[in-house]
């Protein structure tokens, strides 16, 4: 079972992504095309955003801490693959996601 996160900026965006391949530094995630073009402001630059748990689809959230994308790549025409870097201490942040995501244990890859 996959757990599903969110990425939530100061302006209200939203991107719902699966954690895919978790490592010390942050995680991996697929994304479709259509979001790609929320994950910078309006000067081109990667935005910050807030990583959120949805526990109960909608009635209790979580913050789990701050991220930023890493790099984005493409893996075919209409999804791809970016890498989230933690901005807080990663382990924590690792330790919070265990707590709230239903028994989930990461097995880490070092990076």
């Amino acid at each position: 079972m996959k757990t599903e996160l969110k990425l939530k900026d100061d302006s209200g965006v939203e991107i719902n992504v699966d954690l895919d391949d978790l490592t010390p530094m942050g995680f991996q995630s697929t994304i479709a095309e259509s979001s790609l073009m929320k994950l910078r402001d309006d000067s081109g630059r990667y935005k910050q955003f807030t990583l959120v748990v949805d526990m109960e689809k909608g009635r209790l959230v979580e913050t789990i801490g701050q991220c930023r994308i890493h790099s984005i790549r493409r893996i075919c025409a209409d999804k791809s693959v970016i890498c989230v870097r933690f901005d807080s201490n990663p382990l924590s942040v690792i330790e919070r996601l265990s707590e709230v995501s239903n028994g989930y244990s990461p097995a880490l890859r070092q990076a």
